[in-house]
Parts: C-alpha cells; structure tokens; sequence
C-alpha cells in the first residue's frame, strides 16, 4: 500500500522545482495524517475558506486535483482551478469537512513514507542531501511529528491554496472526474 507514495513524491519533485524538505514532510504529514489539524469548528473552517476563496485569482498551472497518498485516497485539491473548472465550492466543503471528523491519521505509515522519502534521497530521487533531510525527520520525531508550513519558496513560487480531503467524501461526479 505505501510503494506508491514513491511515485508521489518523485512526481511532486518534478512538478514543484522549489519544493524544500519541510514541503515534502507537510506533504506525507497531510497524506498520512489528513486534514483534522486545519478544521478547528465548522464555521470557523467556512469563514477560512471564504477568506481565502475571495483572495484568490482564478488560474493555475496545474489541474484542481493532486493525489498526494500512495493507494490515492487522500487529495490535495488546489483552490483556483477547482473554482475555474466548475466544481461546487460546498462539496469541497463538505469533503473538507468529513475528512477532518472522519479519515483517521497513520502515525506509522508517516515514519514509513518518511523513511522512503529518505532512501530517495539516497538514491537522487529527491533533491536533497540524506543527512539533511535525516536531521529534520529526527526533529520532527523528537516532537511528535506536528504539522509544519510549507517552505518560504514554495510559497513564493506556488502561492499554495488548497484543501486536503479524502477522496471518499466527495461526489461520485468530481471523483470520476480525477486521473
């Protein structure tokens, strides 16, 4: 089940050029872990995301969808191209929602997706040093593995505006929709 994540993290280092090692660790935090961190209430989720959804301009580069789990259950679905390509802004909701309240996170498949992001280093899969991207696994793991923000770069050049949701809580009709 996890041999897939190697694929997803290779895939997001060929797409995302500025991606550093604390976005490849929020990226398998959120694909092991979900997205219950970021629902802190219902309403407080709603009014986040109608902030966010009125800030934003409607291009992207990349599709409304981004499989960020290896057996890809858990998405990243990408604000400004979900709204560009129609999709209802209350399904995302919804599914947001859902997966908060029901995707439970994997503490063990997060060391396990860890451990595979480090061998990639080791084998130039990733762009980063092994000792590097060991360090800051350690760290993480001295603290329990929190939830992280995305590196300053990957900010700049990406302007990150998504929601993480299980693919099982959104309608049959966008589901059929992601590759």
């Amino acid at each position: 089940m996890i041999s897939g994540i190697e694929g997803v993290l290779k895939s997001h280092a060929e797409r995302y050029s500025q991606l550093q090692i604390p976005d490849v660790y929020k990226l398998l935090h959120q694909a092991t872990q979900g997205s219950e961190h970021a629902a802190f209430s219902e309403r407080h989720a709603r009014l986040l995301l109608g902030k966010e959804l009125r800030s934003l301009a409607l291009s992207e580069a990349y599709g409304p969808f981004d499989v960020i789990s290896g057996e890809g259950k858990i998405l990243r679905v990408h604000l400004r191209k979900y709204i560009s390509d129609g999709y209802s802004i209350d399904a995302l909701f919804d599914a947001f929602i859902a997966t908060s309240k029901g995707f439970k996170g994997n503490l063990l498949m997060l060391e396990e997706s860890l451990l595979i992001a480090l061998r990639l280093c080791s084998h130039k899969g990733l762009p980063f040093r092994h000792k590097e991207m060991k360090d800051y696994i350690s760290a993480k793991a001295k603290d329990g593995y929190p939830t992280v923000h995305h590196s300053n770069a990957y900010v700049s050049a990406y302007h990150p505006a998504y929601r993480v949701v299980d693919r099982e809580f959104l309608p049959e009709e966008i589901t059929q929709r992601i590759q």
